[in-house]
């Protein structure tokens, strides 16, 4: 009888004892599950955001193209700039997520991969640099920066004009290259079109 009381109550001890950590590993588990749920959310959350941003960065790329070519009948009634390439254009832009985005504008095609192999060299200095094309090629030749700084060696460093860094209204920045136009005029055909951009 005494053996059989001893055993009850050991077993009575024993089944509170496991009790006991039962409960703070019960909330352990539960605080890990709560950690791994916050994450996918969070994760989840971010992909989502994510898309919308491409989403909005894919409409303004889209009006810009629209608005340069609105603008091109305008520029092409200036001699200088017609003669460059006969109206054989091309515009490559690259964003903080390193989407390249890119269109011609003309009807010759060695002329036009011409342009746009100019463009997108403009646009992806710029993207190394934060500078403009030609503004970059002065600095190399006055020594502010070394020759084959920001991973361009010197025969790949392009010094004309038309690459350029933009900036949105909303702070995102873009690293834009545009060629078929006198230098001035492929810089100034991206300013206007992106104002114009902005205006939808």
């Amino acid at each position: 009888m005494i053996v059989a009381t001893v055993y009850i109550r050991s077993a009575i001890k024993l089944r509170e004892f496991v009790r006991g950590i039962d409960g703070p590993l019960a909330n352990a588990r539960l605080k890990i599950q709560l950690r791994q749920q916050q994450k996918f959310r969070c994760k989840h959350f971010k992909k989502i955001l994510k898309k919308m941003e491409n989403k909005e960065m894919l409409a303004i790329i889209n009006h810009i193209f629209s608005s340069i070519e609105k603008l091109i009948p305008t520029y092409l009634e200036i001699d200088e700039d017609k003669n460059i390439s006969n109206g054989n254009l091309a515009v490559c832009i690259i964003d903080e997520n390193q989407n390249v985005y890119g269109k011609m504008f003309g009807t010759n095609q060695p002329s036009l991969r011409n342009s746009y192999k100019l463009a997108w060299t403009k646009a992806s200095q710029v993207w190394l640099t934060g500078v403009k094309t030609g503004e970059y090629e002065r600095m190399v030749f006055t020594k502010e920066v070394d020759e084959n700084a920001n991973g361009i060696l010197a025969p790949d460093l392009i010094g004309w004009e038309g690459g350029q860094p933009l900036v949105m209204k909303n702070g995102k920045k873009l690293s834009a290259g545009f060629s078929g136009f006198r230098g001035t005029t492929d810089l100034e055909i991206m300013v206007k079109a992106l104002a114009l951009a902005e205006q939808y």
